[in-house]
C-alpha cells in the first residue's frame, strides 16, 4: 500500500485555464472480484455517481478507446523519447461524441489533455492533411468580419497535429465497464473508479465501436481500482486504504490488449 505524503513534491503544469501548478494524482490497484464488490458498496455509501454514471442503475457505463501508436509501435515498446504517453480516441457508452485524449504519467502524477468532437469529425477533419482544416460549410458566417480577430481554429487541431507529427495510426481497441463515483474535497473533486470486463479487439481503421466486443477478459481474475485526486491523498481515500490494504499495480490496458494480439511478446513489457 502506498499513501501520498503531504510533503511538497515536484509539480506538474496541468492543462487548466488558469495554468496553476498542481499535481493530479492517480493511484491504481489490482483487486479481486470480491474486493471490488466491497469497494463498490463502500463508495456508494459515501460518494455520488460521476456525470457519466448518474443515469445508470449500477453507477457504471461502457468505455471504448481506440489507441494510437507509431508504425513501429514505439509507444508499446517504449522506444526513444520522440513520442511518449498515450494517444487515444474515446467513446462513453453509445454516444456520438468522441473525446480526443493525450495522457502522460510520471510515477502517479498525471498530465492529461482532452477535447470533445462529433464523431463525423473523425473522417471530416481529424484525418485531413495537417494544417488544412477549414470551417464546415454548415457553420454560420458572421455578418461582420473583424480582420484583427484571431482565426477560429477547430477544437481538435492540436490532436490532429500530433497524429501527423508522430505518424500515429490505430493500434488496438480497448473496451471495458467502469464503475465511477465522485465527491468533493478541500483540494477539489476526487474520483473512484473500478474497471472490469476489460476486452481488446484488433483496430478497424479509425472506427470506435459502440458495443462490447464479447472477447476474452484481459483480467479474468481481477479488476482495476483507481483513486484520482489533486496534490494530497484526501481523508476519505486515506481511510479507505487504511481499512483495505491494497497493492499498487502498473497494469496497462493498452499494453495488455495489444500484447494479446501479438504472437510473441515479452511479459515484462505489460506494465
Amino acid at each position: 500500500m502506498s499513501i501520498i505524503s503531504e510533503q511538497p513534491a515536484d509539480l506538474v503544469l496541468m492543462d487548466t485555464p488558469n495554468r496553476q501548478k498542481t499535481r493530479r494524482i492517480e493511484l491504481k490497484y489490482l483487486v479481486s472480484h470480491q474486493q471490488a464488490e466491497v469497494l463498490r458498496r463502500w463508495a456508494m455509501e459515501r460518494m455520488m455517481p460521476d456525470p457519466f454514471a448518474s443515469e445508470t442503475g449500477d453507477c457504471s457505463y461502457q468505455i471504448t478507446s481506440l489507441y494510437l501508436d507509431t508504425p513501429d509501435f514505439d509507444i508499446f515498446h517504449r522506444q526513444g523519447d520522440r513520442v511518449r504517453g498515450k494517444y487515444r480516441l474515446r467513446r462513453y457508452g453509445t454516444e456520438s461524441l468522441i473525446w480526443l485524449e493525450t495522457k502522460r504519467k510520471s510515477g502517479s502524477v498525471v498530465r492529461k489533455r482532452r477535447t470533445c468532437i462529433p464523431e463525423c469529425d473523425i473522417s471530416g477533419r481529424l484525418l485531413e492533411p495537417d494544417g488544412t482544416t477549414e470551417p464546415s460549410p454548415a457553420e454560420p458566417i458572421p455578418a461582420v468580419l473583424n480582420r484583427n480577430a484571431p482565426t477560429a481554429q477547430w477544437d481538435g487541431e492540436w490532436f490532429r497535429h500530433l497524429i501527423h507529427q508522430h505518424s500515429l495510426r490505430p493500434a488496438t481497441v480497448i473496451c471495458y465497464r467502469r464503475f465511477a463515483m465522485a465527491a468533493d474535497s478541500p483540494r477539489g473533486p476526487i474520483r473512484l473508479t473500478i474497471d472490469d470486463q476489460i476486452q481488446s479487439q484488433p483496430e478497424s481503421d479509425w472506427c470506435i465501436p459502440n458495443v462490447s466486443s464479447n472477447r476474452p477478459n484481459l483480467l479474468p481474475d481481477g479488476q482495476i481500482l483507481e483513486l484520482k485526486f489533486t496534490d494530497v491523498l484526501p481523508p476519505l481515500f486515506r481511510h479507505l486504504l487504511l481499512d483495505n490494504p491494497l497493492d499498487l499495480t502498473a497494469f496497462s490496458k493498452y499494453r495488455a490488449g495489444l500484447a494479446s494480439q501479438i504472437p510473441v511478446v515479452n511479459t515484462d513489457e505489460l506494465s
